[in-house]
């Protein structure tokens, strides 16, 4: 095995086993809305967003037009620009092209592995390549196709529970959330995200919620960081 797939293996691990039972019972959901196991092929290899995939199945299901499907899905994995393209900073010598492919094989989770050690190399604690980034987003991207294929095959012959896939995703996003609480500021965005997450979704569907609070809480952190530059004296933003 590819050396960077082990370390991507060691690294991704907790993620790849969340991503089992979430990606069959995301193939489940997209087989019973009525697509094929190509289709839902094809809708990891394109979208690779679970939330998006779910919310993908339920407008299937509900008879939403095509265009509504397409504007909806856009919408919710937008964030997702943002992620993605924070990854150049760390990655400045790297080609356009690269660093696309990186972005396209990236979600939350392999994106929230990854800057931390990006972080943590930039800190002099070890490397943190291309190379290595690029295999763990991989390794997370073929874990998620086989599953909901599988999941695709196996929802023709087997009921799945799907109602545990609200607890699977709640556990692994805070178990990737608690290594990055580091300091002060990284726990009082995290407070109020989480605050303006259960406000605003008094008033707007999840998808929106989802991008106004990734908006909003990445502004927060701009504003902290530039305030104490300022007081330091040392603004460079």
């Amino acid at each position: 095995m590819n050396q960077y797939f082990k370390q991507a293996v060691q690294q991704a691990w907790p993620v790849i086993i969340a991503y089992i039972p979430l990606s069959i019972a995301c193939g489940v959901l997209l087989a019973s809305a009525g697509l094929s196991y190509w289709q839902v092929a094809l809708s990891s290899l394109l979208i690779f967003g679970g939330s998006a995939q779910f919310m993908l199945a339920s407008l299937v299901l509900a008879g939403a037009s095509t265009w509504v499907i397409i504007g909806l899905v856009l919408l919710l994995n937008s964030r997702q620009m943002l992620l993605t393209s924070s990854l150049a900073s760390y990655l400045p010598q790297e080609k356009t092209w690269k660093l696309a492919w990186l972005s396209q094989f990236t979600a939350d989770e392999s994106y929230a592995l990854n800057v931390v050690n990006f972080q943590e190399a930039d800190q002099g604690q070890g490397e943190w390549t291309f190379d290595q980034a690029f295999y763990l987003a991989l390794t997370t991207y073929l874990t998620w196709l086989c599953g909901t294929v599988a999941g695709a095959i196996l929802g023709q012959f087997f009921a799945f529970p799907t109602v545990i896939v609200n607890y699977v995703l709640i556990a692994m996003f805070i178990g990737l959330l608690i290594p990055q609480i580091k300091s002060r500021k990284t726990f009082s965005i995290t407070l109020i995200s989480l605050a303006m997450s259960l406000v605003l979704r008094l008033f707007a569907p999840s998808s929106l919620v989802i991008v106004l609070v990734t908006l909003l809480a990445s502004y927060l952190a701009y504003r902290m960081d530039r305030h104490l530059l300022e007081e330091k004296g040392d603004l460079s933003l």
